[in-house]
């Protein structure tokens, strides 16, 4: 329950941890011929609904099936949703500390944690 509120915090902050097809935290993005990012799971199932002469989700444009992980971006979410079970660990231990907190979203989870 914690890891799943921790990820909408995390794409919370902003939607580049977000894939564009299935509109959920990425857990293993990568790099399309379109420059785009998408979870690997999700544009391979794209091209292999799309089949022969695929184009992108997000361009419109031709879509090689080339696909290249993206560590750095992986680290990145990876690094948000920890930092965000952290504070949530935080809150449930120190519930006043995270209530003088500034809050820089309108996510549901922050909803609850306002006095």
């Amino acid at each position: 329950m914690l890891r799943r509120e921790a990820e909408q915090l995390a794409l919370a902050r902003g939607n580049s941890c977000m894939c564009p097809i299935s509109h959920a935290l990425m857990r293993e993005p990568v790099v399309a011929a379109d420059g785009h990012f998408y979870e690997r799971v999700e544009i391979e199932k794209w091209v292999e609904l799309k089949g022969v002469g695929v184009k992108s989700p997000k361009t419109n444009i031709s879509l090689a099936h080339m696909l290249i992980p993206n560590h750095a971006l992986k680290s990145m979410i990876d690094e948000a949703v920890e930092n965000a079970v952290r504070a949530l660990r935080a809150f449930a231990e120190a519930p006043q500390a995270v209530e003088n907190a500034e809050c820089e979203c309108d996510c549901e989870t922050h909803k609850r944690l306002r006095p």
